[in-house]
């Protein structure tokens, strides 16, 4: 047998059992069932904007690749996106009793509840599952909408203020018009009575005094009604340009949100070509293995045939060596018969 011929056989050899082995490769799990209903939770109650949020889904069952632990894919209240482990059609990898499922928190300060129904691997009757988290909201929106309710309330003491002020002046105004009709009926009374005409040409005097008094303080309540209904609609301006403030952040976060969401999704596909290619690496990797596995394999079988060779060409020496001292006794046994025969 020429060593080509047994390189071939060796190579055909190496390629059957390299498919033997490919296609005897199967996944396999046990037949797992969960005699209670499964649980989903949060690994926190509070997350900040864009904080990555780990959901576990637990099930009392074995071990399983394909557990139906829900009836479909769990619904999220807000969008969400997915880094791992999304239980689609409901059904989860179970290890030790537990799936893991990771998602990003949305851009916005939400409550995020997670709602499923149990599935045909649980035994007792179908039942919704729910859990929930909340979405904490931005500093910079938080502040504005702090300024905001901090302009609010100091128009509102400002208004306050202001109504104070007017109630001031209609008592003052009340007080002069009470006052000149003390004066007008004292006129009445005192009629043609000269002789109380300076009585009551004091009175009215100090009745004159007791109104402008009243007329200067009216005026002074109505000023700082002017002034507090002015603060009032600079506190007003306030917070409509805080208000305004706090939507402009909203929108910024909510554009924010979205180029984030976009980036997500792209980095999800590079992500996914990537472990493309590592796949097929590690199966290119395999097929070099077996390949230095089959060379590994002729390499000894050579050495093995060369062993033998030396073992052979050992063995033709040592009989050369013997047919040499064979014919070196025949030659001298040649010579002295032929000088036997001379002699």
């Amino acid at each position: 047998m020429s060593t080509k011929t047994t390189f071939k056989r060796i190579a055909l050899v190496a390629v059957a059992a390299l498919s033997f082995g490919i296609l005897s490769v199967a996944p396999s799990h046990a037949d797992a069932t969960s005699a209670t209903l499964p649980t989903i939770s949060f690994d926190k109650t509070e997350y900040a904007q864009g904080e990555l949020m780990t959901i576990t889904i637990a099930a009392a069952a074995d071990d399983n690749v394909a557990f139906q632990v829900f009836t479909a894919t769990p619904v999220a209240s807000v969008q969400l996106t997915t880094v791992s482990g999304l239980p689609t059609d409901g059904a989860v990898n179970l290890v030790a009793g537990k799936a893991t499922w990771t998602v990003w928190a949305p851009f916005a300060a939400v409550t995020v509840t997670i709602k499923a129904t149990s599935g045909s691997d649980v035994t007792e009757a179908a039942t919704a599952v729910t859990a929930t988290a909340s979405v904490l909201p931005d500093a910079v929106t938080q502040a504005a909408a702090d300024a905001a309710a901090e302009a609010i309330d100091a128009a509102t003491a400002a208004y306050d203020a202001a109504t104070t002020a007017g109630d001031a002046a209609d008592a003052a105004t009340a007080a002069a018009q009470d006052a000149a009709d003390g004066v007008a009926e004292l006129a009445l009374q005192v009629g043609d009575q000269t002789t109380m005409i300076e009585t009551v040409q004091a009175s009215v005097d100090a009745v004159l005094e007791v109104a402008q008094a009243a007329a200067d303080a009216a005026v002074e309540a109505n000023d700082s009604a002017t002034a507090a209904y002015d603060a009032a609609v600079s506190a007003q301006d306030a917070a409509d340009a805080a208000t305004a403030a706090a939507q402009d952040a909203a929108d910024a976060v909510g554009v924010l949100s979205q180029d984030v969401a976009d980036l997500m999704t792209e980095m999800q596909t590079l992500f996914a070509d990537v472990m493309v290619q590592v796949t097929g690496l590690e199966t290119a990797m395999t097929a070099v293995q077996a390949q230095n596995a089959a060379l590994q394999a002729q390499i000894t079988a050579v050495k093995a045939q060369n062993d033998a060779v030396k073992i052979q060409n050992n063995a033709i020496k040592a009989q050369n060596d013997a047919v040499k001292k064979q014919i070196t006794a025949l030659t001298n046994l040649v010579i002295k018969i032929q000088k036997k025969v001379k002699a």
